[in-house]
């Protein structure tokens, strides 16, 4: 009898066991399955917008922002970047709504922010627009907006409509605390889906990003909360990654003021937020060129010229230095 209740029990302990080992294997078994979805992304004929948005998307970000006992982190990192490398395929309508609606809920999840502040990321390492032929002025201001004030009167009106209106789809979705995309955010858009091969003129995605995108990723970067200014200190290299993508005197316009956020950045009483800083400067160098290095040596003297200031200035200074030596080798 003895025997029976032992083997009894060892069964029971192997069924205990077996149930345990299931349960991990199931949400394992989902990170492999996301896989093919970038592959397929990146191929001749990807999935269409539409679908990704109605169908993929919502199913992403449930695993991507779940909380609680839902959340298995392997999962929500492999969503969040299946997300972004799917974003590379989306018109900027799409793309845009995706981002602000993103960026609204940082500010407004702070439960989530983390993992926000890495689909925001993930989706800003992704900009695929390539805007650089875009005619500008010396300060890159559009030309069209100069040639003629009827035109100007014309033009800016449909702006700030199509902005509103995708500002008030976000706020819908934010409000009603959804993580998918919503009905609303389907109707939003309809109109260019019916024409998926024609999206926004250049002209008008420039001046997006000049005027909404660009000053918004600005701000989470001039963060005075020193453990937020850790985590948001990447950001400043999506922001140099977007101003490539822009005609050139666009980034000589914007790029000084970005380098000199990032250099006050450097004054962080925290070693933690200077070191993320210095990282995210140094992946700046590199990725520029040392063609750019006398450039942001001098928007660094300008921030870091007083006291204590000065060690972080020459500490600086030679890890930029060591990653150019690297590059020249």
């Amino acid at each position: 009898m003895d025997v029976d209740e032992d083997s009894a029990s060892d069964s029971d302990d192997d069924e205990s066991k077996g149930v345990a080992e299931k349960k991990p294997s199931t949400s394992r078994s989902k990170t492999p399955a996301i896989q093919p979805l970038v592959f397929n992304s990146e191929q001749a004929s990807p999935i269409s917008p539409a679908n990704i948005r109605a169908l993929i998307f919502p199913l992403l970000e449930n695993w991507a922002l779940a909380e609680g006992d839902q959340l298995n982190h392997d999962l929500s990192n492999e969503a969040i970047q299946t997300i972004g490398a799917l974003s590379a395929v989306l018109p900027w309508s799409q793309y845009n709504a995706m981002l602000r609606k993103y960026l609204g809920m940082a500010k407004k999840t702070p439960s989530l922010e983390k993992r926000l502040m890495r689909l925001i990321m993930s989706l800003l390492d992704n900009f695929h627009f390539d805007l650089r032929h875009v005619k500008v002025d010396k300060l890159g201001r559009l030309l069209s907006d100069e040639s003629a004030s009827s035109d100007k009167e014309q033009e800016v009106p449909v702006v700030v409509v199509a902005e509103t209106e995708v500002a008030e789809v976000v706020e819908n979705e934010l409000a009603d605390e959804d993580t998918g995309l919503t009905e609303a955010d389907d109707e939003s858009n309809m109109v260019t889906d019916s024409v998926p091969q024609k999206d926004l003129p250049e002209e008008r995605i420039h001046k997006v990003v000049v005027s909404f995108l660009l000053p918004e990723l600005k701000k989470m970067i001039t963060e005075t909360n020193e453990e937020k200014l850790m985590l948001r200190a990447p950001v400043a290299m999506a922001i140099v990654r977007i101003l490539t993508a822009l005609p050139e005197n666009t980034m000589t316009a914007q790029l000084p003021g970005v380098l000199t956020t990032i250099s006050n950045m450097l004054r962080a009483k925290a070693q933690s937020a200077r070191n993320a800083t210095r990282e995210t400067l140094v992946r700046i160098v590199k990725f520029l060129g040392p063609s750019y290095f006398g450039f942001i040596v001098k928007e660094l003297k300008a921030s870091l010229s007083r006291g204590v200031h000065k060690h972080i200035l020459s500490y600086t200074i030679y890890a930029l230095l060591k990653e150019i030596l690297g590059m020249i080798k």
